[in-house]
């Protein structure tokens, strides 16, 4: 069974390590979003995408350095 996960900071260190690591596993499908694709900074934009996406996992790998 494939699990949707849905991932934030997907362009950061952490966020492109992940999408590799997703990459080579059939059991995730994986729905990456980078801050030019989401703004977790407004609730609205986060609600529409875990509206949209419907995942079963979220992971907020989003972060300020």
């Amino acid at each position: 069974m494939s699990r949707r996960v849905l991932l934030t900071g997907a362009g950061g260190q952490l966020g492109t390590d992940l999408v590799l690591a997703a990459g080579q596993r059939a059991d995730l499908e994986l729905v990456p979003f980078d801050r030019a694709r989401l703004d977790v900074g407004r609730a609205d934009a986060v609600a529409g995408a875990v509206e949209a996406v419907s995942p079963d996992v979220i992971v907020h790998a989003a972060a300020w350095t």
